[in-house]
C-alpha cells in the first residue's frame, strides 16, 4: 500500500474568539499552532479496502514553498511538473497559483473533487477533513454523471470514471395503468444521439480523450474510492477527531511578502480543540453544513414532501447472482415510471471492472416533516415514527429504538416492495427491487437560494448541496457539485497573489459563474419532483405533458440545458 508522508504531532490550541481580532502582529496568526494531524493510508491496488487514517510517526516535517515565492508546477500526481515519468492527472497550469492555505470541509464527490482540482491548479497546501475514519467501499446508492464527468476528464481521471460507469443510452419513460391508456411510452430518448446533433452538447459532453461521449451511471461508493485514491495521501484528515462542528473567523496573519495583515479562520472540532488558521475555509459538507451555519447561523433545510426508498443489489458473489435481474439489453436504459401517486426509476451501474449494479428508486409523496433526509446515506428501516410520543420533533430516527442492520434492511425492502405493488408497478420494476439487498430511506430536502456563497472577508466559501441543496429529479446535484469545485479552484488559481482583495475578487467570480445553473436547476427540480410524484389530475396533466413534449423533442433538450456545464 502507498503510505502517507509522516508528519509531527503538534500541541492542541485554545479556542479563538469567533470574530476577527483586533490588529497585534502575527503573534496572533502563530499562537494557534497545528493540530494533530494523521495522514491517509490508500491502498490503490484494492478496489474493497476502505480509506483509512493511521497513526503517524514523530519527527518528520512536511515541505512547503516560502510565501511570496512561486513554487514548482504541481500535477495531480503529487510531483513537480518537472519531474519525469507519467502524469495521469495533466500538468498544472504553468504559473503557481497564490500560496493559500485551504481547508475542505467533507470528503463526499464534492469535497474530493475539490481537493483535485485545487491540486491540478498547483495549490500546495490543502486539507480535506471529514469525521468518518474510512472512505467507505459500501456506501450509497449510483447517480448519473454528465457535466460532472466533463470535470473529471479535465481533471484527468476520466479513463478511471469510465472503469466504473454504465454508459447511460436511452431514457424510456411511460406511466403506468390498467385502463384503456395501459403502459402508454412517453418518452423515448437516445441519449448519444442528442448529445451528437446539438453542437454545445458535442463539445462539452463528447470527450477528447476517447470520443464517446460523456454521460454515464456510477455507484457513489465507487465514485468516492476513485476520487480519495488520487487526492495526495498527506492532505486528508479522516476520523472522530476531525468532527467539525464550527468556524470562526479567528485572527489575522502578516503576509511575509507585502507584510500587509490577512484575515484568517480556524475550524473547531467536536473534542473541543482547534484547527491551526487557514486563508480559505471551503465548505463542502453537505446539506447540514457546518460551515454555512458558521456564515450564515442556524438554519433548517425544507422538507419537499416526498420521499424516496433506494435499493440496489450488492457487490462481489452478490452482485454476480442478481445479473439477471434486468436483461443485458436494458443495462444501458433507464427506465421511469409514472404512477397515480407514485414514481419509479430503474437504471444499472458498474463498469468494465465491476460488475452490474441494478438501482430502483420508489419516490412518494409524504408530507412527514421528521423524514430524514439521511444525507450520510445510512441504511435506513423504511417506516416513519409511530411511537406515540407526543413531541414528534424530539424524536430523531437515530434516537428510536436501536434496530440492528438487517432488521432495518429488511423493513425498507418491505416498504418498497409494498409501495410497488400498492401503486401497481410493473413486473420489471419489483423484480429489481426483489433482488436489491442495500436500502435507503431518503426525506427529500432542498435549500432556498443563497444570495451569495461566501463571506466579506474571503475566509469562508460553498460548494455543492452545502449552498445549493436540490430535489434528484433532474439528476443534478452531484453533477453541479463537480462543477463547483472546478470553477473555484480555477478562479482561486487566478488570482495574482494572496491578499483579501484578490482572493475576494476570486470568490466572487465563482459565484457569478455557478450560481444562475444551480439556481435554476434547484427551482426547477422542486417542481418536477411535485409533479413526478403528483396524483388525481395532477398525474393526468402530468402524462399528457410529458408525452407532447417527448414528441417534439422539447425534453431532450431539457435534459442537454442541465447537462451541458458551466464552467466559465
Amino acid at each position: 500500500p502507498l503510505t502517507a508522508s509522516p508528519h509531527p504531532r503538534a500541541p492542541r490550541v485554545m479556542p479563538p474568539a469567533s470574530y476577527l481580532v483586533p490588529p497585534s502582529g502575527a503573534a496572533a496568526a502563530r499562537g494557534l499552532a497545528a493540530r494533530d494531524a494523521p495522514r491517509a493510508r490508500l491502498d490503490a491496488r484494492s478496489s474493497t479496502r476502505p480509506i483509512r487514517a493511521f497513526r503517524p510517526r514523530r519527527g518528520a516535517h512536511r515541505v512547503r514553498s516560502s510565501p511570496g515565492r512561486p513554487g514548482p508546477t504541481v500535477s495531480a500526481t503529487g510531483s513537480s511538473a518537472d519531474d519525469s515519468g507519467d502524469d495521469s492527472f495533466g500538468a498544472a497550469s504553468k504559473q503557481a497559483p497564490p500560496p493559500l492555505r485551504i481547508a475542505v470541509v467533507g470528503a463526499g464527490p464534492c469535497g474530493l473533487t475539490t481537493a483535485l482540482a485545487l491540486h491540478h491548479h498547483g495549490f500546495e497546501d490543502v486539507t480535506v477533513y471529514d469525521k468518518f475514519p474510512e472512505i467507505k467501499p459500501a456506501l450509497g446508492a449510483a447517480f448519473n454523471l454528465n457535466g460532472g464527468a466533463s470535470v473529471l476528464d479535465k481533471l484527468g481521471v476520466l479513463a478511471t470514471f469510465r472503469e466504473h460507469n454504465n454508459p447511460m443510452r436511452v431514457v424510456r419513460t411511460r406511466r403506468v395503468g390498467n385502463d384503456l391508456l395501459g403502459q402508454t411510452e412517453l418518452m423515448n430518448i437516445d441519449i448519444d444521439s442528442l448529445i451528437r446533433e446539438d453542437a454545445n452538447a458535442r463539445d462539452s459532453l463528447i470527450s477528447n480523450t476517447d470520443g464517446d461521449a460523456m454521460c454515464g451511471t456510477v455507484m457513489r461508493c465507487d465514485l468516492l474510492r476513485a476520487l480519495g485514491e488520487r487526492v495526495p495521501r498527506d492532505w486528508l484528515r479522516l476520523g472522530p477527531q476531525y468532527e467539525v462542528v464550527g468556524a470562526h473567523k479567528s485572527a489575522t496573519r502578516i503576509d511575509e511578502r507585502t507584510k500587509k495583515r490577512v484575515p484568517v479562520s480556524t475550524l473547531q472540532f467536536a473534542d473541543g480543540t482547534y484547527s491551526a488558521p487557514y486563508d480559505l475555509i471551503v465548505g463542502c459538507d453537505g446539506i447540514k453544513s457546518k460551515v454555512r451555519s458558521a456564515m450564515f447561523g442556524p438554519y433548517e433545510s425544507k422538507s419537499s414532501g416526498i420521499r424516496i426508498v433506494f435499493g440496489c443489489t450488492g457487490d462481489g458473489e452478490v452482485t454476480e447472482a442478481c445479473e439477471g435481474a434486468r436483461p443485458e439489453v436494458e443495462h444501458g436504459e433507464i427506465h421511469q415510471w409514472f404512477g397515480d401517486g407514485c414514481y419509479a426509476l430503474v437504471y444499472t451501474a458498474g463498469g468494465s471492472l465491476d460488475k452490474k449494479q441494478h438501482n430502483v428508486a420508489v419516490c412518494i409523496a409524504d408530507d412527514d416533516p421528521d423524514v430524514d433526509e439521511n444525507a450520510e446515506w445510512r441504511l435506513s428501516e423504511g417506516v416513519r415514527f409511530d411511537d406515540g410520543v407526543n413531541d414528534a420533533k424530539a424524536v430523531t430516527r437515530d434516537e428510536k429504538e436501536p434496530l440492528d442492520g438487517v432488521e432495518k434492511n429488511a423493513r425498507a425492502r418491505s416498504a418498497a416492495l409494498a409501495a410497488l405493488r400498492a401503486y401497481e408497478m410493473p413486473k420489471s420494476v419489483v423484480t429489481v427491487a426483489e433482488n436489491c439487498d442495500r436500502f435507503f430511506d431518503v426525506g427529500v430536502r432542498y435549500h432556498d437560494p443563497l444570495s451569495n456563497w461566501s463571506d466579506d472577508l474571503g475566509v469562508f466559501c460553498l460548494a455543492g448541496d452545502a449552498c445549493h441543496a436540490m430535489p434528484p429529479f433532474l439528476g443534478q446535484g452531484a453533477n453541479q457539485a463537480l462543477q463547483d469545485a472546478w470553477v473555484l479552484a480555477e478562479q482561486l488559481a487566478r488570482a495574482r497573489d494572496d491578499s483579501a482583495e484578490e482572493k475576494t475578487a476570486a470568490l466572487r467570480r465563482y459565484e457569478a459563474i455557478r450560481k444562475p445553473p444551480t439556481t435554476a436547476i434547484m427551482l426547477s427540480s422542486r417542481v418536477i419532483g411535485f409533479v413526478e410524484t403528483g396524483s388525481g389530475l395532477v398525474a393526468v396533466a402530468r402524462d399528457a405533458a410529458f408525452g407532447v413534449l417527448g414528441k417534439l423533442g422539447i425534453a431532450g433538450k431539457i435534459f442537454l440545458k442541465n447537462a451541458v456545464p458551466t464552467l466559465e
